[in-house]
């Protein structure tokens, strides 16, 4: 503290403030940095759940859902509530998703020009 005796007020005040500035922004740095680390979608992108078996709608979630009851509908994905917020029709046995998460994007068809 020797050093800071001979300095006069204002560089103690330029050298504290430069400090403080400093450890705020490290701070800030190691909470940003910590919650990347935590479990977040993005970061759990690359696990495989273990492919379960089918979920299929039951005539009551179809009716909810304005689907025919005479429709084969699997259910992809539920809200927490248990409702279902993804799904796909079956027309096939070959269309039965055994692992969700292995389903890509899904792309609209492209739209005919009109003439």
């Amino acid at each position: 503290m020797v050093l800071l005796g001979k300095l006069n007020s204002k560089k103690k005040l330029i050298i504290f403030s430069s400090l403080a500035f400093i450890i705020i922004i490290l701070l800030i740095g190691l909470f940003v940095f910590s919650k990347k680390g935590g479990l977040s979608p993005v970061a759990n992108i690359d696990r495989q759940p273990s492919a379960s078996a089918p979920d299929f709608l039951n005539k009551t979630e179809k009716a909810k859902l304005g689907i025919s009851s005479n429709l084969k509908v699997q259910a992809l994905g539920r809200e927490a509530n248990g409702e279902v917020s993804v799904y796909k029709v079956i027309n096939n046995d070959s269309d039965i998703v055994t692992n969700p998460s292995k389903i890509g994007p899904i792309s609209p068809p492209a739209l005919e020009s009109a003439k």
